[in-house]
């Protein structure tokens, strides 16, 4: 009776291998048409590029908009810097 069981065991182990077992798939054939309108290949998607990871150094502050802001926005001027902006928004 162990004998058996033991076959059993020993079976099911040895088809479980065999099932589990990667096998490269072929290849699937090209497909040939005879018709006049072929339709085209797929395109393959192109590799996706890893974000650039930007130094502290190129990104602007508030510091730098303060001076930029001083200088070029006067009492005089303002209304037309306004517009100018909302005009970029928008």
């Amino acid at each position: 009776m162990k004998k058996l069981g033991l076959a059993t065991f020993a079976f099911a182990a040895i088809c479980v291998a065999i099932a589990c077992k990667d096998e490269p798939k072929p290849a699937p054939a090209p497909a040939t048409t005879t018709s006049a309108t072929a339709v085209a290949p797929a395109a393959t998607p192109a590799p996706v590029a890893s974000a650039a990871v930007a130094d502290d150094d190129d990104l602007a502050t508030e510091d730098e908009f303060e001076d930029e802001a001083e200088s070029g926005i006067s009492d005089k001027n303002f209304e037309e810097e306004l517009a100018k902006l909302e005009k970029e928004i928008n």
